[in-house]
């Protein structure tokens, strides 16, 4: 009797197991609709704190929960997944289903930075100076780059709207030895003033001292090649050495720039 009573329980169980098993095989997995990533690399602050990821598969009755509500908050809306950004950090963020299946989410949150590195750089001179002159030009204009090739600079951007926070620069090799500054950028309208070599400026606070860069593309030409470089930091130099050398028309600093990431 005992090994009846017994051997119906496990049926029992048997068939429980079974059940859920085929319910998981039901259903596919729960995946993120129109990206296979699931490691998420997202700023703050900025303009944007809410981003939302289409769900699919899985039987559709989603919940979600976050490891850090202090730095994502995280909620089912309309079938899709609500990130709120809330502060800088780490968390996990997972999604499960009745069906038994269940998606995580790695979710790094960051300022939003721009990191460039210095490739190469040369200088652009108007007007009609002697060659003696032009060498001298040259080099005093060479003297002011605050940054050698394989140097470069880390724009972290620590405001809503991206328009200032920490500059880091390093000026031998990217990411060692870094200076650390200000900034504040700006952007001109076509046709104002200042607008002559392009409308997106950096203004830079190093040791107190206050420096522009344009950032703009250019015709760069050296002794290797001559390309438009997309991405160049611009230094109008004119009015510190004009004084000294009164035949030059314009002097700028052009450093071309490869940009790592955002």
């Amino acid at each position: 009797m005992k090994h009846v009573y017994w051997t119906g329980i496990s049926l029992i169980l048997l068939w429980g197991v079974c059940l859920t098993a085929c319910d998981d095989d039901k259903w596919p997995p729960i995946r993120l609709a129109h990206q296979e990533d699931t490691t998420l690399n997202l700023w703050y602050p900025y303009e944007k704190d809410t981003y939302l990821y289409s769900l699919e598969e899985g039987d559709g009755s989603y919940t979600a929960f976050s490891y850090a509500p202090d730095v994502v908050g995280a909620r089912i809306v309309s079938g899709e997944i609500e990130l709120t950004i809330r502060g800088l950090g780490y968390t996990e963020v997972v999604i499960r289903d009745n069906s038994g299946h269940s998606l995580s989410l790695d979710i790094h949150v960051d300022h939003y930075t721009q990191r460039m590195i210095v490739d190469r750089y040369q200088v652009y001179m108007g007007g009609d100076p002697e060659e003696t002159e032009r060498e001298a030009i040259e080099a005093a204009a060479l003297a002011t780059l605050p940054v050698e090739a394989g140097g470069g600079y880390r724009f972290v951007f620590t405001d809503k709207e991206s328009t200032r926070g920490k500059v880091y620069i390093y000026p031998v090799k990217f990411g060692e030895d870094a200076v650390e500054g200000d900034f504040v950028t700006r952007s001109l309208e076509e046709g104002e003033a200042g607008t002559e070599y392009g409308t997106y400026f950096y203004d830079l606070t190093i040791d107190g001292k206050k420096r522009t860069f344009v950032r703009t593309t250019w015709n760069f030409s050296d002794t290797r090649t001559s390309e438009v470089a997309p991405v160049v930091l611009l230094e109008d130099l004119t009015e510190e050495l004009i004084t000294d050398y009164p035949e030059v028309g314009a002097v700028c600093t052009l450093q071309k720039m490869e940009v790592l990431s955002y």
